[in-house]
């Protein structure tokens, strides 16, 4: 009789340990960040900051209206709503649009030298907030969208001619807190991806509970 055939056998393929990116933790993060707006987007943000290490001492936070988290974050090391002076060496403001000529003069005063400031507001460009900062300020404006509550988001961003390699990978490392990060090199490419990324996603919502409702209707 022959011997039946031996059954291959699969070996087991030992998965590969995926290398962090370097973006991909902030506990070596030295620098004084200060953050102006803790909302939605700039909460998000902020805790997507301290999953990824960033010490709390090194966070400085402007909300004139807390909740119960951040009070707590404050009574563990965070610095909330501090004294309107100070020497920040990366400023991300994280407010809405319309309330950006008060709080560009704040964040003027909490500047440090060679700050770098980060935007996320709409419609507020690079030309509008460079005139609130000394000549030669690096800054980048960037537009997150609503995913990034969740930490699966998408942020484009743009910066000036001062923005530099190493800051332009500091606001790499904070941005991609909240999600992927995308640069661009022309700032008009900004309100395309405000109309279509950062606002297109609460579209799809509104028609998915539109939906909803409508079936809800039909029984």
């Amino acid at each position: 009789m022959k011997a039946k055939p031996k059954k291959a056998r699969l070996k087991k393929a030992t998965p590969k340990k995926a290398k962090p990116r370097p973006e991909a933790t902030l506990v070596r993060f030295s620098d004084e960040l200060l953050l102006i707006g803790a909302g939605k987007m700039g909460g998000a943000m902020l805790q997507g900051w301290l999953a990824r290490g960033l010490p709390r001492d090194k966070i400085s936070v402007i909300e004139p209206q807390p909740d119960k988290r951040l009070r707590a974050l404050g009574e563990r090391g965070l610095k909330l709503n501090p004294p309107r002076k100070g020497k920040a060496s990366v400023i991300v403001l994280g407010v809405k649009p319309q309330t950006a000529p008060d709080v560009l003069a704040v964040a003027a005063k909490m500047a440090g030298k060679e700050a770098l400031v980060i935007s996320i507001m709409a419609g507020r460009t690079i030309a509008f907030l460079e005139k609130a900062f000394p000549a030669g300020t690096a800054v980048v404006r960037a537009m997150p969208n609503l995913p990034a509550s969740i930490g699966r988001g998408i942020s484009v961003a743009v910066a000036n001619k001062a923005a530099d390699r190493r800051m332009r990978n500091v606001a790499t490392a904070l941005l991609s807190a909240t999600g992927a990060v995308e640069w661009v090199d022309k700032e008009a490419l900004l309100d395309a991806v405000t109309a279509v990324s950062g606002s297109g996603p609460a579209y799809v919502f509104l028609l998915a509970e539109a939906l909803t409702s409508a079936a809800i209707s039909a029984g």
